[in-house]
């Protein structure tokens, strides 16, 4: 538990100032002397009210009752009357004073307060040299404020003045008291230079816990760093400057956490946004990137489009009247003039604020660091420590495992993951032993929860700046989804995709956020947040990629339309993947004999998995199966061949479980069927009725046909779709793969009945199942109804089944995947280098360049066709782009050769190409992560933690080349910590 819990009251922060004040405060002062006092609430009663007597009795009894308590400290605490007329009262001298001075000071203090400064009121306080002395009429906790007689008291887990040296001072002297017996400090600070200051005196006494004075206990081991008593809301620190709260606005105990915090983001500089043009003067103006240059503390605001200052936002005056902290600076035409205005000269407030930060992030020149000594044997052995628990968090987070136990105490046999490594780790490294655990100061172990999470925090923070810093500037697009965790709690996911600096395309998840609920403006909202938290801009973006549900795609409401009403060049692509999985499900549902066939697929699916007895059949007879096929030589052994398998159910949201289903009926045929067999012999009445009826099934020609021909057309694509979910795939080589399976569709509908014919005979053969004659004739409908019409065999499996599906299914495909889709596709497909740019088409680049008017200028729209015919008669001559079957290849090439420097803007259609989203695939992974760490027993988990687990563990490539160094010194500066870093041996 942190000291913070058991500062109930202090007693007397003492200031003096010469300058401003000409009256003498000293440690000197006799008893009796007056510092101030301060009346909270005035009454409307009468003197003589039931209220203003009782608050009389109170003021008496802790005259008569201050006493010095079991720990050594003179207070008293009381509360008498009811409701309305209910008085609490306090009283509180200094423990280094005499039994007479406290009885003294508190008599004369209390007469004073209530019969001459305060007659008629319901709150007042008032503070002596040696006491203080504090009535209310509501519950309160008597934590010194401040007073009427121009002395002001801070609160001491506040900023004075901003100043990190008088808060680090005023914290030691709170440190000192707590951990002496009489729970009282003072000390002084002379000739600190603080401008108006010239010297700090100061005293503290504490009260303990509320209820219980006298009674409290210090804890052992008092660890500020490891433990907060309020937790800070990461919705509330906001990125953009122009929707920030006042630093002032935030509770005073965390108002430093929120500067950290602030401070690790860094200032809002979004570089490469499209800034909103004004007319200033007979001139449109904007914001410009360059003004960033040479100037770390100017951010800007897109909500507002004004420029803010990030240092005096942080630690200038409360009271500044300037527009760089309260509304924003706008007047872009004189920006450069007015930027060095508010610089100022050396003792502006601009430059105090700078210095204050500077100090702030310094914590080697902390004045609690002054008070401790052998600091560089400490700081060495902290490193270590450190180190040591980083080692085990990195290990942790990229294995997806837990931290936390159940029972985390000392006698525990299983303490938890992130202990009982921690304890390996010491048990095998002499060094690590040496500062870990037990041999570590119990104030800073480094193995708390706050602890533990801070440092996967920085590490979560590391590897998305490495993510942004290999994005840059450089356009990308966004892919979202969103699904239900666990805890039934709607997460939105969140991934990028760029071209990198190598011309490689990269997906990368950016961040996964809990969002009310999943329409379109809440969807909006929550991308908002997360790029202003990164500091991305909507203005960078050049594609969005969503599966089909009308909350995302939507074309008057959707997401996709809230994000092109902001930013016309974001053009939207339906995932790929998704849409061939709608075109499976469209070919499987329509067709009633495919249909029929897929719910006998079911029931067999069923019927052999639906308990634990027919699982073992199962497992067994496939196991006997192979091993009679290994010892006839039939199949070969080797790694990863013949596996133990199961059957598979078909469902219409996962992406090729059709196709699995088939493929491991058919491989699993004669196992099934020997399931099947068991539970007819052995199987109640109407397990026995239906599993006799589905080997009827099975041991017919029409099932065997429809499942090798459906095998057949979803294996075209089950193909495509794994092609659709590479991470690298781009848009040009989806369309050209696409077009390569409608080939392959036309060509087996005009060749390829033959061949199904042979390899359904051939199955039949095999397993003993009688061949129909195709002569032969079979009714359309039921025997029993007279009229039905009678066709050959031949007619019905090669008209009504085959020709009718793979009809349909190159019908889907050209509805779901049209050769000009959309003007957007048919220009970016003239960029493929296949046959030496065969498609090629200027005048279609051109176009497709104008669909993109923040990428180009006028100037740059006027000479690109000049570069665009140079650029394909170059690369046409060149022998190192001749056997370039993609356009992903081409970009790489481009780079590797360096012609993206000769051919910026070919280059740039190119990347821009690239850049669009192919399929989500990406995204549904990072919920298969989510159900990975986010399980049953860890339902739990904050957002933010959760957060923080999944981008480390899902870019665990990224996270694997941040070296320690850097995330030890980010979570060095989320906090103050009481050690410091040793410096590394060069």
């Amino acid at each position: 538990m942190s000291y913070n819990n058991y500062l109930i009251s202090i007693l007397i922060i003492i200031i003096t100032l010469y300058d401003l004040l000409n009256i003498p405060i000293a440690f000197s002062i006799k008893p009796d002397t007056e510092l101030g006092h301060k009346c909270l609430s005035y009454s409307d009663k009468t003197f003589n009210s039931i209220y203003n007597q009782t608050r009389e009795t109170v003021v008496e009894h802790l005259i008569n009752n201050t006493l010095l308590s079991p720990r050594g400290r003179y207070s008293m605490a009381i509360k008498m009357g009811d409701d309305d007329d209910c008085v609490y009262g306090h009283a509180l001298c200094r423990g280094d004073v005499s039994d007479d001075e406290c009885n003294k000071c508190v008599n004369i203090s209390s007469n004073t307060l209530i019969n001459t400064h305060c007659p008629d009121s319901r709150s007042a306080v008032i503070w002596d040299v040696s006491c203080m002395v504090k009535y209310s009429d509501v519950f309160f906790f008597t934590k010194i404020d401040t007073s009427d007689n121009n002395i002001t008291m801070h609160d001491p887990t506040d900023s004075y003045w901003g100043s990190q040296a008088v808060d680090d001072y005023l914290k030691t002297l709170i440190e000192v008291a707590f951990k002496s017996p009489i729970m009282f400090a003072k000390g002084s600070i002379k000739e600190y230079d603080l401008g108006m200051l010239t010297y700090l005196h100061g005293v503290v006494q504490c009260t303990g816990k509320r209820g219980s004075i006298g009674s409290s206990s210090v804890p052992q081991n008092l660890n500020v760093e490891e433990n907060n008593t309020l937790e800070i809301n990461q919705d509330e620190i906001l990125s953009d400057p122009g929707l920030r709260r006042p630093i002032t606005s935030f509770d005073v105990n965390i108002r430093d956490q929120i500067r950290r915090e602030y401070i690790c983001r860094g200032p809002c500089q979004p570089i490469g946004h499209n800034y909103p043009k004004k007319k200033m003067g007979e001139d449109n103006r904007s914001f410009r990137d360059v003004w960033f240059e040479g100037r770390p503390w100017l951010e800007y605001s897109i909500a507002k489009d004004a420029a803010f200052c990030f240092y005096c936002y942080l630690f200038g005056k409360s009271n500044m009247d300037d527009s760089f902290v309260k509304s924003g600076f706008v007047n872009w035409r004189r920006a450069t003039v007015k930027f060095a205005d508010h610089v100022g000269n050396v003792s502006s407030w601009h430059n105090r604020a700078r210095e204050l930060f500077d100090n702030f992030q310094n914590q080697r020149q902390s004045v609690t660091r002054a008070f401790t000594t052998g600091k560089e044997v400490m700081d060495d052995q902290y490193r270590k420590r450190l180190t040591a628990s980083l080692q085990v968090v990195r290990f942790l987070l990229r294995q997806g495992l837990p931290f936390r136990g159940d029972d985390e105490g000392s006698t525990s046999l299983n303490q938890g993951n992130f202990l009982e490594l921690l304890d390996w780790l010491s048990a095998n490294n002499e060094e690590v032993a040496k500062v870990v655990r037990t041999n570590a100061p119990g104030n800073a172990q480094m193995i708390s929860p706050n602890i533990q999470k801070q440092l996967t925090n920085a590490c979560a923070i590391e590897t998305t700046i490495s993510i942004l810093s290999d994005l840059g500037d450089r356009p990308f697009s966004v892919m979202v989804d969103e699904s239900r965790d666990c805890s039934v709690k709607e997460q939105m996911a969140i991934n990028i995709r760029f071209v990198d600096r190598r011309g490689y395309i990269i997906e990368r998840f950016l961040a996964i956020v809990h969002v009310r609920e999943t329409t379109s403006a809440c969807l909006k909202e929550a991308l908002d947040l997360i790029f202003s938290i990164h500091g991305l801009s909507i203005s960078r973006l050049r594609g969005q990629g969503y599966d089909g549900a009308s909350n995302m795609r939507g074309e008057f409401n959707g997401l996709k339309t809230l994000v092109l009403r902001e930013n016309s060049s974001a053009h939207y692509i339906h995932c790929f993947a998704h849409q061939l999985q709608l075109v499976v499900i469209s070919v499987c549902q329509v067709n009633r004999w495919i249909d029929d066939f897929f719910a006998y697929t079911s029931m067999i699916v069923n019927a052999c998995g639906s308990s634990c007895k027919r699982s073992d059949i199962l497992r067994q007879a496939e196991h006997d199966r192979l091993v009679g096929l290994l010892e006839s030589m039939e199949i070969s052994s080797g790694t990863g061949l013949n596996q133990a398998t199961s059957l598979c159910r078909p469902c219409d949201t996962r992406w090729g479980t059709h196709y699995t289903t088939i493929c491991r009926l058919m491989d699993m045929w004669v196992s099934v069927l020997i399931v099947l067999q068991t539970i007819f012999d052995d199987g109640v009445v109407n397990a026995r009725a239906t599993s006799h009826s589905l080997i009827e099934k099975m041991e017919t020609y029409d099932f065997v046909f429809i499942m090798i021909l459906m095998r057949k057309l979803l294996g075209m694509t089950h193909a495509l779709s794994n092609i659709l979910q590479a991470k690298d795939q781009n848009i040009e080589n989806a369309i050209h793969q696409m077009r390569i399976v409608k080939e392959n569709l036309q060509e087996l509908r005009d060749s390829g009945w033959d061949i199904l014919c042979i390899e359904v005979n051939a199955f039949c053969e095999k397993n003993s199942i009688p061949i129909i004659d195709m002569e032969a004739g079979r009714r359309r409908g039921s025997r029993q109804l007279r009229g039905s019409e009678t066709v050959t065999n031949y007619h019905f499996f090669r008209v009504e089944i085959f020709y009718e599906v793979v009809d349909m299914l190159s019908q889907e495909m050209n509805n779901r995947f049209p050769e000009k889709s959309t003007e957007l596709l048919s220009c970016i497909s003239c960029l493929s280098p296949r046959l030496s740019f065969i498609s090629f088409d200027v005048e279609k680049l051109i176009h497709l360049a104008h669909q993109y008017p923040d990428d180009f200028t006028l100037t740059e729209l006027s000479f690109i066709r000049q570069e665009l015919q140079t650029y394909v008669q170059d690369l046409q001559k060149d022998v190192r782009f001749k056997d370039l079957d993609n356009l992903g290849d081409l970009g790489r090439k481009m780079v590797e050769t360096m012609k993206h420097k000769v051919f910026p803007l070919a280059y740039r259609l190119i990347e821009l190409a690239l850049v669009l989203p192919v399929a989500t695939t990406s995204v549904e992974r990072v919920f298969s992560a989510m159900k990975i760490l986010k399980t049953r027993l860890r339902n739990k988990m904050r957002d933010e933690w959760m957060n923080d687990c999944l981008v480390v563990y899902i870019e665990k490539e990224i996270f694997m080349t941040i070296d320690d160094e850097q995330i030890l010194q980010r979570f060095q500066n989320m906090d103050n910590r009481r050690c410091q870093l040793s410096r590394l041996s060069s």
